[in-house]
């Protein structure tokens, strides 16, 4: 009965907590890996508010650095991460850099992906495109998803690769199965394109479909753009206006842009000038040429304002400076006409 007693208590300790398992092995190397992986488990229910805890990102730096310490990679990449973002601790590139790379000396995928990042950003490194092309290429080769849609990203840009669109679309499929809606987009765009792969706009809406029911605002005001102009669907004026609007409550100007042309020309919406010139005037803000233009001429005809020409040649020659062609012809008819 006395040896029962002491298996039965025994017992009771190891159910206590994982700690309390670590606290009656022996100290092994097997024993420190575990304690470390609970230490970053813990660091994590920290981050994300999860496992009973209230969210902290002090804490959750506290816990990672402890096993970071101890050299357990993931911990080391968390912590790069924690510096990166400066969540639970001051923002510093360098030291993000540091911990990222003793994180990818060990293989870690995560932490060759956020270094790569850095790399391509300069950030905390020299700027170096072949450097992160390489730390991509380590991470996506262990199925990481992020990294997959980088290899994408930088062939179709030929940053640190020669430029192969093909390349670039093998790399999206991978991301875009896993979900990166990024790569959903891009991979819609090489569809619509035809860049990498035979065009074909009911594939590329397939995938502007997948990524903007994700919320990702340029597939939205892709998808929209589609649904408005009969490209690869079947033309609908208010599926488009939905999209579009969703799209530019993210503050997409070509959205937004969108938007205002649906309201100019009463396209899917009943015709408000007022609502055409407010989002022009959003995209404009941001710099779009098309918005530009059409707001200048939005003051010149005092269409949903009072007739500026002031202001209307202000945003002509606006999009005019950005190359706009048929703003520097607008622009020339108004002068001559004034």
């Amino acid at each position: 009965m006395k040896a029962l007693k002491v298996k039965v208590r025994y017992l009771a300790l190891i159910s206590l907590s994982f700690f309390a398992f670590i606290i009656i092995m022996p100290v092994t190397g097997y024993a420190k890996t575990l304690s470390a992986k609970a230490e970053t488990a813990l660091g994590d229910n920290y981050y994300n508010g999860t496992g009973g805890t209230k969210q902290d990102y002090a804490k959750a730096v506290y816990w990672y650095k402890k096993a970071a310490a101890r050299g357990y990679a993931l911990a080391e990449a968390d912590l790069g991460y924690a510096y990166e973002h400066g969540f639970g601790i001051t923002q510093n590139y360098s030291m993000a850099a540091y911990w990222f790379k003793k994180g990818a000396s060990q293989g870690n995928p995560q932490a060759e992906n956020n270094l790569g990042n850095l790399y391509y950003k300069g950030y905390g490194v020299a700027q170096d495109y072949v450097a992160a092309a390489g730390l991509f290429q380590k991470a996506a080769a262990q199925d990481d998803a992020t990294a997959e849609d980088w290899m994408g990203y930088i062939y179709k840009y030929g940053k640190g690769v020669p430029q192969d669109y093909a390349k670039a679309v093998y790399w999206f499929k991978k991301a875009a199965a896993h979900g990166i809606a990024s790569s959903q987009y891009d991979l819609g765009n090489a569809y619509e394109y035809g860049e990498g792969v035979p065009q074909d706009y009911s594939t590329a809406d397939y995938w502007y479909g997948k990524a903007a029911n994700q919320g990702y605002a340029m597939a939205e005001n892709s998808l929209g753009f589609a649904y408005d102009n009969g490209r690869g669907l079947q033309k609908n004026s208010e599926t488009a206006v939905y999209w579009y609007k969703k799209s530019a409550a993210q503050g997409n100007k070509a959205a937004e842009y969108n938007l205002g042309h649906a309201y100019e020309y009463g396209e899917g919406v009943p015709q408000d000038y007022s609502l055409a010139v407010y989002w022009f005037k959003k995209s404009a803000d941001q710099g779009d040429d098309f918005a530009e233009n059409n707001l200048g001429l939005a003051y010149y005809y005092g269409h949903g304002v009072p007739k500026d020409y002031s202001l209307a040649v202000y945003w002509l020659k606006k999009a005019a400076a950005q190359g706009s062609a048929t703003s520097k012809r607008n622009l020339s008819i108004i002068e001559k006409q004034h």
